[in-house]
């Protein structure tokens, strides 16, 4: 995720110093659609330069990937627990 976030960062400033215009147009388009779909993706996580230090779960199975990563960097874990109604 990291190098994702670091490419992002780099396009938008080429993109401020106006080093885009090096590129074909199609290949500006192209540039312009990643940066999109990398905002749309990493846009919360350009801030964030260290860990967190606790971890909010809302469901254990989906997200189990994230559990387990918790578990492996000692950092703390707080679930929310599911109630069906019927």
């Amino acid at each position: 995720i990291r190098k994702r976030v670091d490419r992002m960062e780099k396009l938008k400033a080429e993109k401020e110093k106006g080093e885009l215009s090096k590129y074909t147009k199609k290949e500006q388009l192209l540039l312009d659609r990643e940066m999109e779909r990398l905002s749309e993706r990493f846009q919360g996580l350009v801030l964030m330069k260290e860990k967190p230090d606790a971890l909010f779960v809302i469901d254990l199975k989906k997200e189990s990937i994230a559990v387990k990563e918790s578990k492996d960097k000692n950092m703390p874990l707080s679930r929310l627990i599911e109630s069906k109604l019927v």
